[in-house]
């Protein structure tokens, strides 16, 4: 994994701010608090040369991904661009670095719900600009199979107390929450995208 550098923490926490009140609401898959709390640790082990999470990583760039694509002239009261122009520049950069260390996580089975919320801002931003592509479709793909592998889709199963692995082992946790919106996020995306298509494919046979 090559060297990756990182806003300093000042900068960064202005622009998770703008994410999680301006542009959150859209897909809902993370807790403002617990974001926050990210932040503040993984900084905190840089500072100290501690080892970081791949997770933490991963979300952090997918923020900065999402947030620099939607920076508008109103957020330039908040000094950290000198142009819009040049905030919106740095979106395909934070993207690429976001689906590297993504991809990252995934070659060395490091994958996190993190993983998955990174994920799906990341796919929501490339939306936005190129549409649903078959990037969008195998990245979306790519975090189901994460998710499942988790265990998201079993979070509330009887069982869950029998199994010390599982991550969410108590149902009634602000993580086991998150794990309920991510996973349900993507169950309704998938449905969506599918019956886009299929809509799609009505519309094609009948003209």
């Amino acid at each position: 994994m090559r060297t990756i550098w990182l806003p300093v923490y000042e900068e960064a926490k202005q622009i998770v701010d703008k994410y999680l009140t301006e542009i959150t609401y859209i897909h809902h898959v993370v807790h403002a608090p617990s974001v926050r709390t990210l932040v503040e640790d993984l900084y905190h082990n840089l500072n100290n040369q501690k080892a970081v999470k791949i997770g933490q990583v991963s979300l952090l760039l997918a923020i900065l991904t999402s947030t620099t694509f939607f920076w508008t002239e109103r957020d330039m009261a908040t000094p950290l661009f000198s142009s819009v122009e040049e905030a919106n520049g740095q979106f395909t950069t934070w993207m690429k670095l976001a689906l590297e260390v993504l991809e990252y996580s995934r070659r060395t089975r490091s994958d996190s719900l993190e993983d998955v919320q990174a994920t799906i801002i990341v796919c929501f931003a490339i939306c936005n600009v190129v549409g649903i592509t078959s990037q969008v479709r195998s990245l979306f793909y790519t975090a189901n199979s994460v998710a499942w592998h988790l265990g998201l889709h079993r979070i509330d199963h009887p069982h869950n107390t029998e199994n010390t692995d599982h991550e969410f082992l108590s149902p009634n946790t602000v993580r086991a929450e998150i794990g309920r919106r991510v996973w349900w996020y993507l169950v309704a995306s998938d449905w969506s995208v599918q019956h886009l298509k299929a809509h799609l494919e009505v519309q094609r046979l009948t003209v």
